[in-house]
């Protein structure tokens, strides 16, 4: 949860941001009041507004599978998150109704995602980056995928493939939404090194 005066807010604000931004004199932290049907002038905490966006999503996914009523999630989160700002997606998810199964982080996730399909021989490795940019962040992982046989007991074995997180970097505030700016002030500096 961030206080009136964070790095993030002051952001927003300076993008145009339309909504007011006050503070939460209970918590100290951020709220966001606007006019909505509800209420004609209401300040809302960040998790309120979370859990609006997860019901509204829930509904869109809903439109494509009627029959299917989803209750269990697994929320995909940025790396650098405090535990203060994992607990608030954890208390919106809930107050949309959905119980919490794992917070993983953004790479991780995509990690697990390529490993799944990867078929490596046993002894092989394969090393990659993941790159995973955001419109406020950026994140990179450097991961070592390795195969091994793994005895199962049986006349055949298994071949198992593990990964390795050997470094992990993250920039909370450079992202899709500064990038243009970042090569701006590159290619002044560098005229013709960039194209």
């Amino acid at each position: 949860m961030k206080s009136i005066d964070s790095l993030e807010v002051d952001e927003l604000r300076n993008e145009g941001f339309k909504f007011n931004f006050e503070e939460i004199p209970t918590r100290k932290t951020v709220g966001i009041r606007f006019k909505d049907s509800f209420d004609d002038n209401r300040l809302y905490h960040v998790e309120e507004l979370l859990a609006m966006y997860l019901e509204y999503v829930r509904g869109l996914c809903a439109a494509d599978a009627p029959n299917e009523a989803v209750k269990d999630v697994v929320l995909t989160i940025p790396s650098y998150w405090t535990q203060w700002e994992k607990q608030a997606i954890i208390d919106a998810a809930e107050l949309a109704g959905f119980n919490v199964l794992s917070l993983l982080n953004e790479n991780s996730a995509a990690i697990i995602q390529y490993g799944v399909d990867l078929k490596l021989e046993p002894n092989e490795t394969q090393s990659l980056v993941v790159y995973n940019m955001g419109s406020r962040d950026i994140e990179a992982t450097l991961v070592k995928f390795s195969a091994y046989v793994k005895s199962t007991g049986k006349k055949t074995n298994t071949t198992v493939t593990q990964a390795e997180i050997i470094s992990h970097e993250s920039d909370p505030h450079l992202g899709g939404v500064n990038l243009e700016h970042y090569c701006t002030v590159l290619t002044e500096k560098s005229p013709g090194h960039v194209s």
